[in-house]
């Protein structure tokens, strides 16, 4: 079985995986998504990604029946079909339910969402805002999970047993062990900034890059796989998101993570999405740029700019704040939800965008490849 990245950092890559994971898909339907006999389950991704794949498979193993929509997002038929089927459990994007909350809770309350009783996002960070959001219209909060491609599915996740901790991703799901390493896959103590890395040792680990083996014996060292994903580990052993090792930044000499930047952004009364990126600055080396998607009905302005940096400013350090602000109608999103920095930051620079084959709206890209 080859599963596909879905290019958030470059040209898609072929995972290839064995009929193993079938066996953890069981794992996660039960100790993850907690699904019983009289649930309904809709996993919003396209099943042609590892978080679709995915969903349908966990479904299947798990005996419970799986509702499937391919039609583009629309606020009005995502909750129409939640009321129909009386879907209970949902996986999706963060992504989805920032677009649902731009929408405004006046249009959630038309239809019967009672049904549902877990929640699942997953590709991204979950900021508090999305688990506000999840516990305003469906009474439930929205779980977090870590999973990859090489992964096939989530692999660290607030389980339904566990309390939840915003902002976190939770903890290993059974027969997976997770760690923080330093580049040389050496073990850090709790609380330490370092790479995610997993040991490989369980059935949902990939055997490899199709076509490249080379490129997939570097991912490893000392023996565990490395994410390439910065996170750390608290003292009760949940993990916490930093974000993309190549995403990290040092800004006036500190290490800046995007996620943290957005996550507070998406608390702001007037945003519904943002990203975040670092463009370089004859002063500090790099500055932060903030692209913002408001809600529906707020008008931008430069006023409301203004207003969007104090609110930062007055919950993160003086370096963590934009110095500049961009309004856009939307963001580039992969088909598996995920936003696509990589195409603002060629735009940004008026470089080469790259691969956009994954890209689920390409009219956002306004500028062409060199």
């Amino acid at each position: 079985l080859i599963l596909y990245t879905s290019g958030t950092t470059g040209k898609p890559k072929g995972i290839w995986h064995s009929q193993d994971i079938l066996t953890f898909y069981y794992v996660s339907g039960k100790y993850h998504f907690d699904m019983h006999s009289q649930d309904t389950f809709w996993h919003t991704g396209d099943p042609a990604w590892v978080a679709g794949f995915a969903g349908v498979w966990t479904a299947w193993v798990n005996n419970i029946p799986l509702v499937s929509y391919e039609g583009k997002f629309n606020a009005e038929r995502w909750y129409s079909i939640i009321q129909e089927f009386k879907v209970s459990v949902i996986s999706t994007a963060p992504t989805a339910i920032r677009l649902l909350k731009k929408e405004g809770l006046d249009l959630a309350k038309k239809y019967d969402l009672s049904s549902v009783r877990f929640i699942h996002a997953g590709g991204e960070y979950v900021s508090p805002d999305v688990v506000k959001f999840g516990l305003d219209i469906f009474g439930v909060p929205v779980h977090d999970g870590y999973g990859q491609t090489e992964t096939a599915t989530y692999v660290i996740a607030n389980f339904i047993s566990l309390p939840i901790k915003i902002g976190s991703m939770g903890k290993p799901l059974p027969g997976v062990k997770a760690l923080i390493v330093d580049e040389n896959g050496i073990p850090l103590p709790p609380n330490s900034q370092g790479i995610l890395a997993l040991d490989p040792n369980f059935p949902a680990m990939a055997e490899g890059i199709w076509g490249d083996e080379e490129r997939w014996k570097r991912n490893f060292k000392n023996g565990y796989y490395l994410t390439g994903d910065v996170a750390y580990m608290d003292e009760d052993g949940y993990f916490w998101y930093v974000g993309r090792a190549d995403d990290v930044v040092k800004v006036s000499g500190y290490r800046v993570s995007p996620v943290e930047i957005e996550g507070i952004l998406s608390t702001h009364p007037a945003v519904a999405e943002s990203a975040v990126i670092a463009v370089e600055d004859e002063v500090r080396g790099y500055k932060i740029k903030a692209f913002v998607v408001l809600k529906k009905d707020i008008k931008p302005s430069e006023e409301l700019k203004k207003e969007i940096m104090d609110y930062v400013k007055r919950k993160l350090a003086s370096h963590m704040v934009p110095r500049e602000i961009e309004f856009v109608s939307e963001l580039p999103h992969t088909l598996s939800g995920k936003i696509m920095r990589r195409v603002l930051k060629a735009i940004e620079t008026n470089s080469q965008i790259g691969d956009v084959s994954t890209l689920e709206n390409p009219e956002v890209v306004k500028k062409k490849d060199k």
